[in-house]
């Protein structure tokens, strides 16, 4: 059960950090900023184009990954820091 909540809260920050990244980009690309509405609807376009991607080099496995590394970059930052 633990188990599903943390998997569960992993699908929502990873979502949210993708929704921040494609505004971002979409932003710096346009130099507007993007509607919620089209945020989502080239979100649902990204879903469609990597649906079975299941890669090492997919979308979401890159910013999982990039997401573990500054965990683990923070977290020894923060040991540094103490000392």
């Amino acid at each position: 059960m633990n188990e599903e909540i943390l998997e569960n809260e992993q699908i929502v920050d990873l979502t949210n950090i993708k929704q921040e990244l494609i505004k971002l980009t979409i932003m710096k690309h346009t130099g507007k900023e993007p509607t919620t509405r089209v945020i989502n609807k080239f979100s649902k376009y990204l879903i469609m184009e990597y649906e079975n991607n299941t890669s090492k080099n997919s979308l979401d496995n890159r910013l999982n990954s990039l997401c573990k590394a500054i965990e683990k970059k923070y977290d020894k930052y923060t040991r540094i820091r103490e000392l």
